[in-house]
Formats: C-alpha cells, structure tokens, sequence
C-alpha cells in the first residue's frame, strides 16, 4: 500500500514494483499492490487506467483524513468526499475492477457509507479498524456509529491494523476493545 514513492508519479510506483514482481526479486511476496491516485484530478481516469494495467492492482487509496478545525489532523488536502469531481471519479473504480481503501476518521464515516450503497459493485476496504482518534465517551460513540454504518453495506470489510498510527502509547489493554468491537460490528 503506497511504497512511498514519489506522489506526482503515482504509476512509476506502480511499474517499480510490477518490476520487482515480474523480476521475481520479490521470491513471491508481492500479491497484490494498493496505489494512490486521487480522484478529484483531472487525469484520474488515465491514472485508474495506468493502476488497472498491473495484473496485481487491487485496489485505490487516497487518504481522506482531515477533521477542519483540528490541524493536526488535516492529512488531506480538502474534503474530497463533498468534492463533486472526486465523487465522480469514484464511480469510475468499477470499470477497472478496482477497490478502494477508505483511510479516514469517523466525521467521514457516514458520507462514506453512503457512497458505499450508491456504489455496490465497488468493494472498500475500511483501514486501520476505522482510525478510532477520540477516546472519550462521545469519540468512541461517533466512532462506532461510523463504523456501523460502513459494516451495514456488504461491499464493505475493514482491516485491524495500524491503530498505533491514532492511538498514542498504545498497549494490548488501550486497543483491545477497539478490536473486538471491530470485530463485532463486522
């Protein structure tokens, strides 16, 4: 999932490692391959076309994070999920039989899930259990409501990974209950 290649050349990241994989220098490991593109540029459909030509491409990741009124946690540009273009970019995922990876906070999380019932045929993939980031009362209720709503389209699964990533100092006992309720809604 995104090699940390150069941004403005998303489809050399995707050649690098067809490469690798074609080369056989990856000894198999390399199954499947999540690509950034966003989806509000005006070269999308070139991109999406460019990702789909790799017989490993599964799927599309464009981080969506960002809470407006909390800089810190402002990892995307805009909200694109209002942005008109990359809505209709969106649809474009299932002329080339792509996924996408939704990396976002729980403000999101319904606009999302209503995306996902407009888009059936398009399979998203929740990362990092949803990206719990409030951990009061009222955090973790937005947060399950979020998820709920994600988990009630069946072209949505979600993955239990990365929640060092939002939980500081994290311990087996601080992420614990984030998995198995995690594991419960889904």
């Amino acid at each position: 999932i995104e090699a940390q290649w150069d941004p403005s050349d998303p489809l050399g990241e995707t050649r690098w490692l067809d490469g690798i994989a074609n080369s056989g220098e990856d000894k198999g490991l390399l199954a499947g391959l999540v690509g950034f593109a966003n989806l509000a540029a005006d070269n999308c459909e070139q991109l999406l076309e460019g990702h789909a030509a790799s017989r490993l491409m599964r799927s599309i990741r464009h981080m969506l994070n960002r809470i407006e009124d909390n800089p810190a946690k402002c990892w995307a540009a805009e909200d694109f999920t209002v942005n008109p273009a990359w809505l209709r970019n969106y649809g474009l995922l299932k002329k080339y039989d792509l996924g996408f990876d939704l990396m976002c906070f729980c403000n999101m999380m319904q606009r999302m899930a209503d995306l996902a019932h407009k888009h059936p045929d398009t399979m998203i993939y929740v990362e990092h259990a949803g990206m719990p980031h409030e951990f009061d009362e009222a955090g973790n209720a937005l947060w399950r409501s979020g998820m709920k709503a994600l988990a009630s389209n069946d072209n949505v699964v979600t993955k239990i990974s990365g929640l060092g990533t939002v939980i500081p100092g994290w311990t087996e006992a601080l992420i614990r209950p984030y998995v198995l309720e995690t594991i419960d809604i889904f």
